[in-house]
């Protein structure tokens, strides 16, 4: 039996199939990424081309038949083609995009009441317009994303004594939150990370700040590097796996 779905989404992957069609991953809020079939998208004058391009953000009409879904109508919302123009933008949206399919199974919900469409759209108007370090954007995405999955780091204070502040603050992978200097030597931790106050505020915006500011809360005139450094591995820790697009961004970067 066929069922109608309308909904929005954004285009995180494309592969060409046949001699006019194409997959698409379609990321949504109601059922995490799904595989969308368009069929003659790469004929001239397809009626959604401009809908279905890769990080198109649109209103979909999908059609399911059994487990495969197909696209009836799409209808733009935004196009984000010009993150293209920079190629370690681009590259920074693919790893993303890779990020977003491992973290959104398919048939569930996008985030536990999260609007991650929302969040994904603001990312790539981010990379796009690039108001702030592209290290910077990618260390919000990867904490953010930690957010919305359940894996957020505790970073309000020291996971021992609950210092809010402290010369040496210090990020522990394992842990998921942050130790002062005394506490980590006191228990002998190894393997943490330094993390300035400005490192520490930058994790804390990043996490406590409403959706819509995450972005314009941030604060690039400040050194945050060592967040940086921190979102990247914490992410790469829980997700248990290395992604070839961020090994491909730091290539082209």
């Amino acid at each position: 039996m066929k069922r109608l779905f309308t909904f929005t989404g954004i285009v995180i992957g494309r592969r060409d199939f046949g001699e006019f069609d194409c997959y698409l991953d379609l990321l949504t809020d109601e059922f995490g990424v799904i595989e969308v079939l368009a069929k003659g998208l790469r004929k001239n004058g397809s009626k959604y081309a401009g809908a279905a391009n890769l990080f198109s953000y649109a209103r979909f009409c999908l059609s399911k038949r059994d487990y495969r879904y197909s696209i009836n109508s799409a209808e733009p919302v935004y196009s984000f083609h010009g993150v293209a123009r920079d190629l370690s933008a681009f590259a920074l949206a693919g790893y993303f995009s890779e990020i977003i399919k491992t973290s959104f199974p398919a048939e569930q919900p996008a985030g536990d009441n999260q609007n991650v469409v929302r969040f994904c759209a603001m990312t790539l108007y981010e990379l796009t317009k690039q108001r702030l370090p592209l290290e910077v954007i990618k260390a919000i995405f990867e904490t953010r994303i930690a957010l919305i999955t359940g894996h957020a780091p505790d970073v309000i204070g020291c996971l021992r004594c609950g210092k809010h502040e402290h010369e040496h603050m210090l990020f522990s992978c394992e842990e998921a939150g942050i130790f002062c200097g005394e506490c980590a030597n006191l228990l002998k931790l190894s393997g943490l990370l330094p993390l300035s106050s400005d490192a520490v505020n930058a994790f804390r915006q990043a996490i406590f700040s409403e959706e819509g500011r995450v972005y314009s809360s941030a604060d690039a005139s400040f050194d945050l590097n060592q967040f940086c450094i921190a979102s990247e591995k914490y992410l790469l820790y829980w997700q248990e796996r290395n992604f070839k697009t961020l090994d491909y961004y730091y290539k082209v970067k």
